[in-house]
């Protein structure tokens, strides 16, 4: 937590852990929804970067300016190869996650390969404007 930027620690925000029977979001393992992370127990705890990615959605969702919000997919068009998982190059807004998870994880995930110099200087640069 302490690696988010600022900004995202200063938020609200609100995680919970929902058991397996009661879980509503498919076979996805997490999910964000403006300040609230869901994730689904006995199964997160597996993913390494779960928790961090779905920050990321939470960062984006409350604190991307409407420049960032067009910045940020064309940079990810023009960088497919520069993601950091398969996953990362579905679509932008999965990109934005999985390049936080690079970030602010102490450590890289398994499965993860590290950003480019210009894409890690582009995920810092865009996480750490502030509106």
């Amino acid at each position: 937590w302490r690696r988010c930027p600022a900004q995202l620690q200063a938020q609200p925000v609100y995680v919970r852990q929902i058991a397996a029977r009661a879980w509503t979001h498919g076979s996805h393992t997490g999910f964000a929804n403006g300040n609230e992370v869901e994730l689904k127990q006995g199964a997160w705890e597996r993913t390494a970067g779960l928790l961090f990615h779905e920050l990321g959605h939470v960062f984006a969702n409350l604190l991307f300016t409407s420049s960032q919000l067009a910045e940020w997919p064309l940079f990810w068009r023009q960088n497919l190869a520069g993601m950091p998982t398969d996953y990362a190059r579905r679509t932008a807004w999965e990109g934005w996650p999985e390049c936080c998870v690079c970030l602010w994880r102490p450590t890289l995930p398994p499965g993860y390969r590290r950003l480019t110099p210009v894409g890690a200087a582009t995920v810092r640069r865009l996480s750490n404007e502030l509106a």
